[in-house]
């Protein structure tokens, strides 16, 4: 009887689980921040500028928002989204200073060219 009361409160407890805390803005899985690279639409056209710059905002332990813009082609886009926690995470507001940020070079392609 007490291996099946045992069990019954391990299989309790695992199925809780551990959630990861992810810090927002700083954590690395946030998408905020400047980011610089290329753009190719084809193989056989050159590749030109792209920056992205982002800010998110925390909204509660499963979202934050996604504001900022997009250059490409002298061109400026508005960009707007959300960030959505996975199966077990949980968001959390920064709360002490932003660390200082690495930095990025990102290549896209399609196609494998």
């Amino acid at each position: 009887m007490r291996l099946l009361v045992g069990l019954l409160v391990l299989g309790a407890l695992s199925a809780c689980g551990v959630r990861e805390t992810v810090v927002v803005p700083s954590d690395p899985w946030v998408l905020h921040g400047t980011f610089e690279g290329t753009a190719q639409a084809t193989a056989s056209q050159p590749a030109e500028p792209l920056r992205l710059v982002t800010a998110a905002t925390y909204t509660d332990e499963q979202t934050y928002a996604l504001s900022g813009t997009l250059t490409l082609r002298g061109e400026q886009y508005s960009v707007s989204g959300k960030g959505t926690a996975g199966k077990n995470q949980i968001f959390k507001l920064q709360t002490t200073p932003l660390p200082s940020s690495p930095t990025w070079r990102l290549e896209f392609s399609k196609g494998g060219s």
